[in-house]
């Protein structure tokens, strides 16, 4: 791969969007610092999947003019809102508008909390309840969620007989469901089950008041129209916060969770049952915006060479043909940016449902056949990628800029994203991937034609042994195990790209993503030359993956992890301040393509060197007794105070790096390696002494980084449960002005301090 390119890190984005958990999460300031290396502003770029509003959105923002290709009705609505977004004053004008509608005799608000009555469990007072949780399958909810704003009693608490009541007395075939379909499908439709089915996915009470909301806002139409649009103001914002609320009524809420991106319409064994109306509530803050509104047309209108977004809501097929038609209309693209979308059933599906409940079932009768498909293998998703790229290369001329994304990266995911481009007549040039952060970043461009083999007949074996020669390679350059991504990666890249046309030509997409899925299965199964650590015969995802050659150039080799964070203590010694983004970039920009170390391990690196109060200002500045001549002054302290324990405990005193105690016979007593960082991975592996009676001596600021370092390493780690021991600067001073230590407590004084609390196992001696 090309070595020249380097892995563009983005920034966690300030607060989340509008159905964020079905969105690709996208750093902020990729898109705009690739855009803004390669190309000029006002330059047209498009993006041919149109599955991230945000990219759209950043590349405009950026001054440059985009066309998303976007299909998804919900797409092209947050590509509306988010171009113009409205302020908290607008949308909180729009709720207390809605709020104050009528229901009989009763206003909407009060009408939908009363729903979710409870009753403190400790103050007696009545309440609205945040959340109810449920168990699939059941009748009733179990529990409810609520914060009292009377005694303050907060948590989870056992539902009571009310409460169960409540939630029961709502028909699954009432009145509020059949509208619900309606809304969608016509009752004659052969589609009508499927929907039926997706419905499913809803409470009847969370439809009941669901489709409620959506009568009121069919109130506020001025305009008699179904097109989004032309929706009024006031019915944009409530849209918005509505479409907040579909998401929030669902069960696709599983609790508990520490993340939440569902994929299917599965209801898991547990869920949330969520306050509707806390959820128009929360959409408030979620949506409200400072943000200049960014220009929006929908083709063929453009938007300014200043920058914006053009919506073409047909496929990329129907926009060449449109090129075609009328040269006058065709869009001179200088470059591609994209995310490669995954397949998520969940998503698709209630795109569909929330459109039509938005807008009405006329609106959405092109989407209908999302409703019946089930199931989305890789296999289908290469030819589904492979069908659009061939469309995009049909409008590009050669070596045209394409930055391609593919977040939530996992082996089946990219090998379908790189199959699906070469097989379009892509070239990719570089594969970047960040492991922690579940992103890849492909650089390519058109080629003209596709590589062939010298020999077909060979390379059922050839392939084999590419994937394996490739993949030891870049464990070995690493010198610590790679998770199973990072394995497949380079084993797969290399091979892709200078031999795409190793399979027959007469095969579809989909049968070449699935030979070379088994290619790379059957080598990472079968070979002898991998070691796993915490391995499972289920998955070859699970546990990392190291070498089972014992080579001393391999065991000699510096750990990644260790070169980064002599980098960046340099770096940082020679930049009196640096911003985490800034630093971010520098590292990536050294270490590059299947190389990029993690985000949260520079941010280790960062806390473990720099002073925390500048971290918090912004700008980070090296800690003073972390600058060089601190820290040299720090090691000869250490081993004066070493040896003076040494002498005192009747242990003879050699050598300057490592300390060596011995015994009067001669006999190893300890071994003393000092270091000013956490980078003792080849000490670790290249030491001649046992472990048992090895000490490795850091600063105390390094304990967090070397726990993060164990966690991470598991070939490490295990090396150091044999016996090796850990000691503080600040823990040898201590001894040495104590004066307590003696032959008879001496393990016990050196165990004072530990690695951990929460890991008895990593003891820092």
């Amino acid at each position: 791969m090309d070595p020249d390119i380097a892995y563009i890190p983005g920034r966690p984005r300030k607060k989340p969007l509008l159905l964020n958990r079905f969105l690709p999460p996208l750093p902020e300031g990729i898109v705009s610092t690739w855009l803004r290396s390669n190309l000029p502003q006002g330059s047209w770029v498009i993006d041919p999947f149109g599955v991230s509003p945000q990219l759209a959105m950043e590349a405009a923002q950026s001054g440059y003019r985009i066309l998303v290709i976007a299909k998804n009705p919900i797409i092209q609505f947050l590509l509306k809102l988010y171009a113009d977004p409205p302020n908290t004053a607008e949308l909180q004008t729009a709720l207390a508008t809605l709020a104050t509608t009528r229901i009989g005799t009763n206003r909407l608000e009060p009408y939908i909390n009363n729903q979710y009555l409870t009753e403190c469990n400790q103050c007696g007072q009545e309440i609205i309840a945040e959340a109810f949780v449920w168990e699939r399958e059941s009748s009733s909810p179990y529990a409810r969620i609520y914060r009292c704003p009377n005694c303050k009693d907060t948590g989870e608490h056992y539902v009571n007989v009310d409460d169960s009541t409540r939630a029961s007395q709502y028909l699954t075939s009432g009145i509020y469901r059949v509208r619900a379909i309606e809304r969608i499908i016509s009752s004659t439709d052969q589609d009508r089950p499927h929907v039926e089915e997706a419905i499913n996915s809803y409470l009847p009470r969370a439809l009941h008041n669901l489709v409620t909301l959506i009568n009121k806002l069919e109130g506020f139409t001025e305009t008699n129209s179904t097109d989004p649009q032309i929706q009024s103001s006031l019915q944009l914002h409530l849209a918005g916060l509505m479409l907040h609320a579909f998401d929030k009524a669902n069960t696709l809420w599983t609790y508990p969770t520490a993340r939440e991106r569902p994929r299917k319409l599965t209801i898991p064994p547990r869920f949330l049952e969520n306050n509707i109306w806390s959820a128009l509530e929360e959409a408030v803050n979620l949506i409200g915006s400072t943000e200049k509104a960014i220009p929006l047309t929908h083709y063929p209108d453009i938007p300014p060479e200043s920058g914006g977004v053009t919506i073409f809501s047909g496929t990329l097929k129907e926009l060449g043909e449109m090129f075609d038609t009328s040269e006058e209309s065709r869009i001179k693209f200088e470059g591609v940016v994209t995310n490669f979308p995954r397949p998520n059933q969940a998503f698709w599906t209630l795109s569909t449902l929330w459109a039509g409940w938005l807008w009405g079932k006329e609106h959405i009768q092109q989407y209908k056949h999302v409703f019946r498909r089930r199931r989305y293998d890789w296999s289908w998703h290469s030819n589904a990628l492979n069908q659009v790229l061939k469309n995009l290369s049909d409008m590009l001329p050669n070596n045209k800029h394409f930055l391609g994304l593919i977040c939530e990266v996992e082996p089946g995911f990219l090998t379908s994203a790189l199959v699906a481009s070469v097989y379009a007549g892509f070239n990719i040039q570089s594969l970047s991937l960040r492991a922690d952060q579940e992103i890849a970043q492909l650089i390519m461009n058109l080629e003209d034609q596709i590589n062939q083999p010298n020999d077909e007949s060979a390379y059922p074996q050839l392939v084999s042994q590419i994937i394996e020669d490739t993949s030891l390679r870049y464990i070995y350059a690493r010198g610590e195990p790679v998770e199973y991504i990072q394995l497949c990666a380079a084993g797969l890249f290399p091979l892709i790209k200078s031999h795409s046309g190793i399979f027959d030509a007469e095969l579809s997409t989909a049968e070449k993503y699935s030979l070379f899925h088994e290619k790379l299965e059957n080598v990472f199964s079968v070979s002898k030359a991998y070691k796993r650590y915490g391995s499972s015969e289920k998955s070859l995802s699970v546990g990392q993956w190291w070498v089972t050659n014992d080579d001393p150039d391999i065991i000699q080799q510096t750990p990644l992890a260790d070169r980064v964070e002599e980098f960046i203590v340099q770096y940082l010694q020679e930049n009196t301040f640096s911003t985490l983004p800034t630093l971010d970039k520098v590292v990536c920009d050294s270490f590059r393509g299947l190389f990029t170390p993690d985000y949260n391990f520079i941010r280790e690196c960062l806390e473990s060197y720099c002073d925390p109060d500048s971290i918090k200002s912004g700008y980070a500045k090296i800690r003073t007794q972390d600058l060089p001549e601190v820290r040299q002054m720090g090691i000869m302290s250490m081993r004066s105070s070493l040896k003076m324990i040494g002498i005192s405990l009747g242990f003879s005193s050699e050598n300057e790096q490592p300390i060596i105690w011995r015994e009067i016979n001669g006999e190893l007593a300890y071994v003393f390696y000092i270091l000013t960082n956490a980078a003792f991975g080849r000490i670790i592996f290249t030491n001649p002494f046992p472990a048992k009676h090895s000490f490795i001596v850091i600063p105390g600021s390094r304990s967090h980084l070397t726990t993060y370092k164990l966690k991470h390493n598991s070939r490490l780690r295990i090396e150091i449960e044999t016996g090796w021991r850990f000691l503080k600067f600040r823990h040898i001073r201590r001894l040495v002005d104590a004066k307590v230590i003696n032959r008879d407590n001496l393990i016990e004084q050196l165990e004072i301090d530990p690695l951990s609390e929460d890991d008895p196992q990593l003891r820092l001696l």
